[in-house]
């Protein structure tokens, strides 16, 4: 009869049977490459034979970590290859549980056999703890044999001893099994590798086992729940990175309680992060247990919320681990009679609606989804519970559970009254406000950051930020993240100066801002020298001099990475400054010096063992500043303009050849005269980023990108690259540059498409301009062009919420356009504005001209019970 119980099956695939001269023995992979086996099966030997399946293997047996105090456990190693299972191993047992295991027993059953005991308590042994287990008499051959725990899913043991006159068994426990071979840890503890044992598991088994795995039913759930919000648009992306370093088009945040500058901003989780690991590790979530985001219309909140739910159930659902579970709640059900985990369980039920297969039971958020895994309960909308006694019942519910071991919070809304935050801030729940990136919004964001760093009048600072940048001539760089991040921190640490006037001299003053904050302010010389004088004068002057040398470390490190060096910045570093070392200190106590020395930088922060710059763009600005130093002006023109490579780092590169007096204008004029348009896009940026490169290349800069918004298509020029060409001719004639883009945005024999592009890059150029062509675009489309009326909309919708909704919603309740269409954009109003949204929805519902089934549509997102006669009428229509 064939074994079909997949546990046991699996056991058995993973047993090995052993012979040496002391005899017939049972071995089992316990990982890939490694089969564990007691001691006394192989009797010291070196080499043993055995057999896997009707494979013959030759095991080499390592005796290093045997001794008179050590189990009587061995490991062998197959000296060929093997593609084989391994098992699952969990130390817990109680009493009653029934075991299994299967074995190589000499005589007639010695091609295997399988037996059932059940565990009686521990068994103590001169030599350590054992398992006793009891029902059956083992024969010589079961000692090395794994024993499976039916309750938990998992390996507890390893036979051992037999007792000859009874049916008692003595096991070798797990846990001593991690205890002589702690390496084995990593693949037994999370994150599992030993998938395909784990899959195996029933739900009550994870459970038991205290398994750090998703049960079959809570992957059925992620799954639901990650196409439910993957069905709507989500924030944009940023991987999680340190304090005042941020990365190209990213959200942040500003904290409402922190008012240190490296504490005052944070990322948000976003689909670009440079780091495809667990979602837990991000910033957002490494600060505070509980979180509140708050952000005006548009900035993003239920986008963020999604993108967490769904990267989060990625997490799980590929990686099998996570350091969270999601939930997507709206806040109304936090302020429901029932008790916490039924209103939960319905609210979620709800939303996810037809996305899960069986609805969830009332206690599914009664415990952990996984044993030592939090739910993160995504709360969206505290400010759409219209009443103070309901805000007052759902913030309750929350700070009740603050430190709750099932719970985590990521709270949504827009500003809430100040008392009310201030009762989340209380129960310490961190607390960040999005920071938007329209002109507009830039303003907001300095007030912020002003306001946090508690400097006097923040409006008034605010204001004069604002003036200086759109005098400086890089007030285009704001738009990006990290820029306008960057321009706070410099212009707050000295508003009466000017801002920088390129983006390189922005980089630049900023990292001597970072540089001096940590070095001088924390005094690291006089804390290293305290180190170093225990061991002499010598020892303190070679401090002296690594603490002088500190920037020119820190640009030959970053020129080293940048050509791909990938070895440990410790090891350079400690290589580069031996000749500073003096013999009479430790070498060990020298790299601690060096390591405090980066650690304390500014640009660096220290993971997983070794460093890494604050952000890749710092790393590319200090690696230029090195390879400027020592270059010829033909190899500085080449390095720039002709050998390509990343962007980012020519155009820091040039910056610095240019202050290190090197003339690029041959190279830019042979590229304007001779290159591609991706050539001339890159002069024109350089340009436009305050790289000086004289008044020659700036009129031929403006001659060739003139020709490409002037050309055709017949001459193979494209009206994208005609409006990217416009976009940068403005910053250098902006006569010259705003002409073709309005031209095309009022062209009405170019594509609806283009013209919204153009319309749209007009937005960041003058601002109120291009507003203006965007509303003209939503009102003058034809019914046919449905789509790109929607997306000048949302483009309107991201500059200036109030005119985007009013678009939106004027499109919801256009007759011409398709039921469908109209139903969506009612729906997406909804993530702006649930008012508005409600009232296009009724509109709809009530719209006689709509197709029957759009309308039942209108009256289910509504809710039949706050129309109940109108739905009674459609629902009596759709019966006719």
């Amino acid at each position: 009869m064939a074994l079909i119980d997949p546990l046991p099956l699996a056991l058995k695939s993973a047993t090995v049977s052993l012979s040496s001269q002391g005899g017939m023995g049972t071995g089992f992979f316990v990982a890939p490459g490694v089969v564990l086996t007691c001691a006394h099966v192989v009797n010291g030997e070196e080499v043993v034979q055995g057999q896997w399946q009707d494979v013959k293997i030759e095991l080499r047996v390592d005796n290093r970590t045997r001794d008179d105090s050590t189990p009587d456990l061995v490991t062998l190693y197959p000296k060929r290859p093997v593609d084989h299972p391994f098992v699952a191993l969990a130390p817990s047992v109680s009493p009653g549980d029934d075991l299994w295991s299967w074995g190589f027993p000499k005589g007639s059953y010695s091609l295997g056999d399988s037996v059932a005991l059940k565990y009686d308590g521990p068994s103590q042994r001169h030599d350590g703890e054992l398992i006793r287990a009891s029902g059956a008499r083992l024969t010589p051959g079961f000692s090395g044999a794994p024993v499976l725990n039916r309750r938990t899913g998992g390996v507890c043991g390893v036979v051992r001893l037999g007792d000859q006159n009874d049916s008692i068994t003595r096991l070798v426990p797990a846990d001593q099994i991690f205890e002589v071979y702690p390496d084995l840890t990593r693949h037994h503890f999370p994150p599992h590798t030993n998938i395909e044992w784990l899959d195996l598991l029933e739900d009550e088994q994870l459970h038991a086992g205290a398994w750090r795995y998703p049960s079959r039913q809570l992957l059925a759930y992620l799954e639901a729940l990650r196409g439910f919000v993957r069905s709507h648009p989500y924030a944009a992306s940023l991987p999680n990175t340190p304090p005042l370093s941020t990365v190209y088009l990213r959200q942040h945040g500003v904290s409402l309680q922190r008012a240190t500058e490296e504490n005052s901003v944070i990322n948000m989780p976003g689909p670009e992060s440079a780091d495809p690991g667990i979602s837990g590790k991000q910033q957002l979530f490494t600060r505070n247990r509980n979180t509140l985001i708050i952000g005006r219309p548009g900035a993003g909140k239920s986008s963020l919320l999604r993108y967490v739910a769904e990267i989060a159930s990625r997490d799980w659902l590929f990686a099998k681990d996570g350091a969270f579970v999601p939930a997507y709640v709206p806040a109304m059900a936090l302020s429901s009679r029932s008790s916490f985990s039924t209103a939960l369980a319905a609210a979620v039920n709800r939303e996810l609606g037809t996305w899960l297969d069986t609805s969830l039971p009332e206690d599914w958020f009664s415990r952990q989804p996984i044993p030592g895994v939090p739910w993160l309960l995504l709360v969206d909308g505290i400010d759409e519970i219209f009443t103070a006694d309901g805000r007052r019942k759902a913030l309750n519910s929350i700070t009740h559970r603050r430190g709750a071991e099932n719970y985590r919070f990521l709270i949504a809304s827009r500003p809430l009254p100040h008392q009310e935050i201030v009762q989340l801030l209380r129960a310490e729940t961190g607390a960040y406000e999005i920071l938007p990136f329209s002109p507009d919004q830039l303003l907001m964001l300095a007030e912020l950051w002003f306001k946090g760093l508690r400097l006097d009048q923040p409006r008034v600072l605010a204001e004069r930020f604002r003036s200086e940048l759109e005098r400086s001539g890089i007030a285009h760089l704001a738009r990006v993240p990290l820029l306008a991040t960057m321009l706070c921190v410099v212009f707050a640490e000295h508003p009466t100066e000017r801002i920088p006037p390129s983006r390189g001299d922005l980089f630049e003053r900023f990292i001597e801002l970072l540089m001096s904050k940590q070095y001088w302010h924390v005094d690291i010389y006089k804390q290293l020298d305290g180190r170093a004088e225990p061991y002499g004068s010598a020892a303190r002057q070679a401090v002296k001099a690594l603490v002088s040398k500190a920037r020119p470390l820190l640009e030959r490190l970053a020129a080293a990475r940048h050509r791909g060096d990938q070895r440990s910045f410790i090891d350079l570093a400690k290589t580069w400054t031996r000749s500073l070392w003096s013999s009479c200190m430790p070498e060990h106590e020298w790299v601690q010096i060096i390591e405090d020395l980066l650690r304390q930088s500014g640009v660096m922060t220290q993971q997983r063992g070794d460093f890494v710059f604050v952000h890749m763009t710092v790393e590319e600005y200090l690696a230029a500043r090195y390879t400027a130093y020592k270059l010829t002006p033909e190899v500085a023109n080449y390095l720039v303009f002709f050998q390509g490579g990343e962007q980012s780092y020519r155009q820091f590169l040039a910056h610095a050849c240019v202050k290190s007096g090197v003339s690029f204008e041959a190279g830019a004029i042979h590229a304007l005269q001779n290159g591609n348009p991706d050539d001339v896009m890159f002069v024109a940026t350089l340009l436009r980023d305050g790289v000086e490169l004289g008044k020659a290349v700036r009129r031929a800069a403006v001659n060739r990108l003139s020709r490409i918004t002037a050309s055709s298509e017949a001459g193979g020029i494209t009206v994208g690259l005609r409006i990217a060409a416009a976009h940068e001719l403005v910053y250098l004639s902006p006569e010259k540059g705003l002409a073709p883009l309005i031209s095309i945005a009022e062209n009405p024999r170019i594509s609806r498409f283009d013209r919204t592009e153009a319309a749209r890059q007009l937005v960041e150029l003058d601002f109120g301009l291009g507003i203006r062509l965007l509303r003209d675009l939503v009102d003058t489309f034809t019914p046919t062009g449905s789509e790109d009326r929607l997306r000048a909309a949302r483009y309107l919708l991201e500059f200036d919420a109030s005119l985007g909704l009013e678009a939106l919603n004027h499109i919801a309740r256009n007759p011409h356009l398709d039921d469908w269409i109209r139903l969506e954009v009612a729906v997406e109003i909804g993530e702006w504005d649930k008012s508005i949204s409600r009232t296009a929805l009724m509109y709809l519902a009530s719209d006689s001209r709509l197709g029957l089934l759009c309308r039942l549509e209108a009256i289910e997102l509504l809710d039949p019970d706050t129309v109940p006669e109108l739905a009674a009428y459609l629902y009596d229509q759709r019966l006719q």
